[in-house]
């Protein structure tokens, strides 16, 4: 998980003995709070204070680790309740799965699901493809499989310009500009303050990440590439090691638009509010 701090965390998963595991992992080091139900009825009466969890004071999951192949209610259709409702469609949402079928993974994400991982056969893999294995060492390993590694990090300075533009993609499924929109996007200071708040922690996150493991990797900026692509990606090739001639123009183009310049303007103006 990102290392950015202890996490409220909601694990909604049948299999004890995979619970278990992902439990100890999670808990290690970070002091990570863990709320664990065993089916799809009780991960919604926990989100809605509802049923056993009526009383319940805790606060609300940081992150929802969610299996398929659920009880009662399966997997798609908690992910399904937890986007449509608008309490709760801020919480990040990783389906956990034994299945790589690209039907699911595909459904997944056209739920709203924030990421997708499958669960390996030896469940400690999985635990380190989650990043939380006691002896995790993901640059050995990535050093020792590939060789050298050469680092970028892809960041954007403006971030409430960068959680509009999600906020907008979360809600219509279009995410690019050539796709159609399924909805018409709503306009929300406080999904966009929870997507700018979730983002900066992320981008925190990546760079305590590289200083803890002394990596200075190459820095990509958005705001530049958009100013001038060809100066940005000739910096990335260069730092590759690779030279070309001539450098192609973007295949495709940016979603940001007039609206997305009203909304960026609209929350600056009320995020004190927020």
């Amino acid at each position: 998980m990102s290392p950015a701090g202890p996490m409220e965390i909601l694990l909604v998963e049948d299999n004890p003995d995979h619970a278990e595991l992902t439990r100890r992992a999670l808990s290690k080091g970070g002091g990570n709070n863990i709320v664990w139900v065993k089916d799809g009825q009780e991960a919604l009466d926990f989100l809605r204070r509802t049923g056993s969890w009526a009383s319940y004071k805790g606060a609300m999951p940081s992150v929802i680790l969610l299996d398929i192949g659920l009880p009662k209610v399966g997997g798609h259709d908690v992910l399904r309740t937890i986007k449509r409702d608008d309490t709760l469609r801020y919480i990040p949402v990783i389906m956990l799965t034994t299945s790589g079928d690209p039907d699911d993974v595909s459904r997944c994400y056209s739920l709203g699901a924030n990421s997708y991982v499958v669960k390996a056969l030896d469940f400690g893999d999985f635990l380190a493809r989650l990043g939380t294995a006691p002896e995790d060492r993901p640059v050995e390993r990535l050093t020792e499989r590939f060789g050298p590694i050469h680092w970028i990090h892809v960041t954007r300075a403006d971030k409430v310009a960068q959680a509009v533009s999600l906020w907008r993609a979360v809600q219509t499924r279009a995410w690019s500009a050539g796709d159609a929109a399924e909805t018409e996007p709503v306009y929300d200071a406080r999904g966009i303050a929870h997507l700018r708040d979730q983002l900066a922690q992320q981008d925190a996150a990546w760079r305590d990440w590289f200083d803890g493991r002394l990596i200075e990797p190459h820095r990509v900026e958005y705001e530049r590439f958009v100013a001038d692509h060809a100066a940005t990606l000739r910096g990335v090739l260069a730092h590759l090691g690779l030279e070309v001639e001539r450098i192609p123009d973007p295949p495709m183009d940016r979603q940001g638009d007039a609206r997305s310049d009203r909304w960026v303007a609209r929350f600056n103006e009320e995020k004190e509010l927020v």
